[in-house]
């Protein structure tokens, strides 16, 4: 099942844009004590009222949707931290999934020309080029050799590959596996800095459900500020913000064709866009900086050094940078500033909204019906344990429908035609 390209390029723009929101604190009314410590508001628009005119934004009804944290959710943070901890011990095999093997690759696609890797490393297991691979070289030791064609259909990931039968040679050079420490109370105490594995647990419980809050404050905050901008009226704006905004973002998309290899009308071409898409992304962004300066002005919302510091270190780390240092060196200082006012905003459009809490149970055991806005097909999983699921695709252009068994490594896809024959 393909993803919506046109969704799929939005998506690389998430990396700057989606920092908008990541925080609640709605900043402080200016008053003589905190206007010597106030960052210099010059990047917000000057007379923004005059471009915008503000409609109804405080008093806003919206809903506030928190997942409740399920012991599965629990369970698995802390295997996934864990597992980061692991130390790495040398084998001679035979290999297994999880473990790190290092070989030597050739990939012959067809008819084409082998390509070389030397010293790949990948993990077993982690289907990087096909499942059928890994399950090829599962078994082996190292010092052998694993040759495999595995035939790929037109949908293939690798456009080189698509409709064809690739060859791969695996000479493997050497096999690791993971040794992942356990949790008890002996290494909660020794390693983990907690009193036992009780209170480990309960410390990465209390720390999911801080993500799921703060994750859902943020999802209300972009509903507000959406809703709040909806009941304005933009009276167009400062020529020099547009200029800048459009090359800006003309520049993202030449810069991310590049790395595509693509021109770039190759590149919106790929990805179902047209210059009229564009020119309403760029709008949309110079609307929600009018009313970001718009409501600043009015309120008087301002920000502190301290509390910019605060909010770009908050952001860091929930975006796994290292430091707010790395962040910055990442982004724009411009953007950066921008987006922080505009978590001022949307903590105070929330502080003055009426909000509607709701808790809901998520785990991988509920239904989760998921749409192939492309093929316009839908994905049902149901699963009566975490690790095993049941899913039934529907192909809506062919009338055929997709059945998977998922029993981990050995998951299997069958088609069912209308005559109910199952063929795998």
């Amino acid at each position: 099942m393909k993803l919506n390209k046109k969704i799929t390029c939005s998506l690389l723009l998430l990396g700057a844009s989606a920092l908008l929101l990541a925080g609640c604190s709605s900043g402080k009314k200016e008053d003589t004590a905190s206007t010597e410590e106030s960052m210099v508001s010059g990047i917000l628009i000057d007379k923004a009222s005059s471009y915008v005119t503000l409609g109804e934004y405080t008093g806003l009804e919206a809903e506030r949707v928190t997942y409740s944290v399920s012991d599965y959710d629990v369970d698995a943070e802390i295997d996934e931290r864990l597992s980061a901890l692991a130390d790495y011990e040398e084998i001679n095999g035979p290999a297994e999934f999880g473990d790190v093997i290092q070989m030597k690759l050739t990939i012959t696609p067809g008819e084409g020309e082998p390509e070389d890797y030397d010293d790949y490393v990948m993990e077993l297991g982690s289907e990087e080029f096909d499942l059928r691979l890994d399950e090829a070289i599962e078994g082996h030791s190292a010092g052998e050799t694993v040759s495999i064609t595995i035939p790929f259909d037109d949908e293939s990931w690798v456009d080189e590959w698509a409709g064809q039968d690739v060859a791969f040679e695996a000479a493997i050079t050497s096999i690791s596996r993971a040794n992942v420490p356990q949790l008890t109370d002996e290494y909660a105490k020794s390693s983990l800095g907690f009193g036992s594995a009780d209170e480990y647990r309960a410390a990465i419980r209390e720390d999911l459900e801080k993500q799921y809050r703060e994750s859902a404050d943020i999802d209300v905050m972009e509903t507000l500020v959406t809703d709040a901008m909806d009941n304005c009226t933009f009276n167009g704006y400062p020529e020099d913000l547009y200029t800048y905004l459009s090359e800006s973002r003309k520049a993202e998309y030449e810069s991310f064709a590049k790395m595509m290899g693509m021109s770039i009308d190759e590149f919106y071409k790929e990805y179902m866009m047209t210059d009229e898409d564009v020119e309403n992304e760029v709008l949309t962004e110079v609307n929600r900086r009018l009313f970001i300066s718009a409501i600043c002005e009015k309120e008087k919302l301002t920000l502190t050094q301290e509390e910019y510091n605060e909010k770009v270190t908050a952001i860091a780390q929930s975006y796994g940078y290292g430091s707010a240092e790395d962040l910055a060196s990442m982004v724009d200082e411009e953007d950066l500033l921008w987006e922080v006012y505009g978590q001022v905003v949307g903590g105070y459009l929330l502080e003055n909204a009426k909000i509607t809490d709701i808790t809901m149970d998520y785990t991988e055991e509920d239904l989760g019906v998921f749409m192939d806005l492309e093929g316009e097909s839908e994905v049902i999983i149901d699963g009566s344990d975490a690790d095993v699921f049941e899913a039934d695709v529907y192909d809506a252009d062919n009338e055929t429908e997709e059945y998977w068994d998922g029993d981990d490594a050995e998951s299997e896809w069958y088609e069912e035609d209308s005559d109910d024959d199952k063929v795998e």
